[in-house]
């Protein structure tokens, strides 16, 4: 399985906070919009530093690397309260791994975050790469060379429950305050929400 997607339905929470505060329907449209978009920025920044912390500590990855890998599907006409995220749970290859070390003393390897790969090294093979990558020779000859990739499928497995959880919690928290920015009742802030 190469792609986890988390649904989350946030029709209870919209109904309930539309009457509540008695709003038109644009006004709804408009606070789920925006409520989705800041939502969705909060999750990838959740899982960016779940995954730093889970690899070996913050800085170990480039975030741009874990932030590719996150998708909001905000929703449809038919759907309009459903926002769908996709993960992308492939291996990350080493390069985007910012502390790469070579290491002689067990008799030839690398060392990527928490990861040792025996027998690897580290080079820059492509051209268009800019990153130094880790490479593992497929047999005694000196080409083909296989590339080195975390697994990152078990981590955010075990991540998802807490992430559905906190989504609609924040979502919720965000949606009351873009509703009451949506209707006039209080000033928009020009940023994010506190």
């Amino acid at each position: 399985m190469s792609e986890v997607s988390i649904s989350l339905d946030f029709t209870d929470a919209i109904e309930r906070f539309s009457k509540e505060l008695m709003a038109t329907r644009n006004q709804i449209r408009v606070a789920t919009n925006r409520s989705a978009e800041k939502v969705a920025k909060w999750f990838r920044t959740q899982v960016k530093k779940d995954l730093q912390r889970a690899l070996g500590g913050d800085g170990v990855i480039t975030q741009a690397a874990i932030g590719k890998r996150i998708n909001l599907a905000k929703g449809r006409a038919a759907e309009p309260y459903l926002a769908v995220v996709d993960i992308n749970l492939m291996p990350l290859p080493a390069r985007f791994f910012n502390n790469l070390q070579q290491d002689k003393s067990r008799g030839g390897g690398t060392r990527v975050g928490r990861e040792y790969f025996k027998g690897a090294f580290i080079a820059k093979l492509k051209p268009a790469n800019k990153r130094p990558g880790v490479y593992r020779r497929k047999d005694h000859r000196r080409h083909p060379v296989l590339s080195m990739h975390i697994p990152i499928y078990g981590i955010v497995i075990d991540l998802i429950p807490a992430y559905e959880k906190g989504m609609a919690v924040e979502f919720e928290r965000i949606f009351d305050h873009e509703l009451q920015v949506a209707m006039g009742a209080i000033g928009t802030d020009k940023g994010a929400v506190k």
